[in-house]
């Protein structure tokens, strides 16, 4: 990491009489290859906040082929119709991994939006060093970042502001799925500044494009000389106008499943380990609905070595499949909320040399909406 990164923004009374106001609320394959983006950067530590609650076309070509080369053998699958098995987590993951590191939710707006105006590295105060210390660290982000657009008539729209993005690359953030139910809370005008903001700041972002090629087409990224493809859906979409069209701006969709299960075994044919980043499931269910084991397997049955899913705001399991690890909910992780304090996790996957699939965790708390460590 780079020098530690200065804070800046008001601080003192200003801070806590708007968090004062704030309590006021009620509750309620196109490939693109890895760039450089931004250093992580050092996060200074800050004075603990009180918040509010808030609740919450034509087909792409085909990508190019592994490269004759390529010496790393593959993520070893087990024979197709074997049943879920439970993840035996290590304390930590081997020195010679590929560590990917994966979050739950990820809200920028809401309570924390003026706070994070004010402290754009606030959110990541706690947890920043386990996620730049991850080869890869993907996060769902959970709202648009723009100052763009106009509500969208439905219960809870959610708005960050753009210096949250720099600030969550500082953390050690690259990928992010904008694929869920509220990347377009503000219109496809601030969908396009999410994306447009996230490639600014050294993230990449899947699952949303101005075209459906570009919703669609994977990231693609080589670390430790392992080739990772990033590929992302959602089967919870709140209005078929997000769907993405070949002209119109949106998202891609999990609800034609033989279109996302041909994308991930189009995405194997240029990568080595496919992760697939989905939101699915019913919010609060601790358990995953039948809809979400089975597809489950279906994607790591077309080629997915890693699913990772997202929406029910609370955890599921995490499970192998075939050699395969799936999670089917890894609830929030920067989120305000109805309780002060969440439980959740930072999932830490490694991929050996040998091809195995290991895990660890970071189990975390989130309070007033920052994780921190337990």
């Amino acid at each position: 990491m780079s020098e530690e990164q200065r804070r800046k923004g008001p601080r003192g009374r200003g801070i806590f009489l708007l968090l004062a106001l704030l309590m006021l609320i009620p509750e309620p394959v196109l490939v693109r290859q890895g760039a450089p983006g931004l250093e992580p950067a050092a996060v200074s530590a800050a004075p603990e906040l009180t918040l509010a609650l808030f609740d919450p076309a034509p087909e792409a070509p085909p990508p190019a082929p592994l490269a004759a080369d390529s010496t790393f053998p593959g993520v070893r699958f087990g024979p197709e119709g074997a049943d879920d098995e439970p993840v035996t987590y290590l304390p930590d993951l081997p020195a010679e991994a590929m560590e990917i590191a994966a979050t739950g939710d990820v809200n920028l707006g809401g309570p924390l939006a003026d706070v994070i105006s004010a402290d754009p590295d606030y959110p990541w105060r706690g947890i920043n060093e386990h996620l730049s210390g991850a080869d890869l660290a993907v996060v769902n982000l959970e709202c648009a970042v723009s100052t763009r657009g106009t509500p969208f008539p439905k219960q809870f729209t959610f708005r960050g502001p753009p210096a949250a993005l720099p600030a969550m690359r500082r953390a050690g953030v690259d990928v992010a799925s904008v694929d869920n139910n509220h990347s377009l809370d503000y219109g496809s005008e601030a969908l396009l500044d999410t994306l447009s903001g996230l490639r600014s700041a050294g993230i990449a972002p899947v699952g949303g494009g101005a075209s459906e090629n570009e919703a669609w087409a994977p990231y693609v990224v080589t670390s430790e000389g392992i080739r990772v493809a990033f590929v992302a859906a959602s089967r919870v979409i709140p209005h078929g106008s997000w769907y993405v069209t070949a002209t119109t701006p949106g998202l891609a969709t999990a609800y034609s499943e033989d279109r996302l299960l041909a994308e991930v075994a189009r995405a194997r044919t240029a990568a080595d380990v496919v992760v697939v980043l989905i939101h699915w499931g019913v919010e609060r269910m601790t358990q995953p609905e039948p809809y979400q084991v089975s597809l489950g397997h279906r994607l790591v049955d077309s080629g997915a070595s890693i699913v990772i899913g997202h929406h029910p705001h609370v955890l599921q399991p995490v499970v192998r499949y075939r050699g395969g690890i799936i999670a089917y909910s890894l609830g929030n992780f920067v989120f305000t909320a109805r309780s002060r304090v969440q439980e959740s996790v930072l999932l830490r996957i490694g991929v050996m040399p040998t091809g195995d699939l290991v895990a660890a965790r970071v189990p975390v708390e989130i309070v007033n909406g920052q994780p921190r460590p337990t």
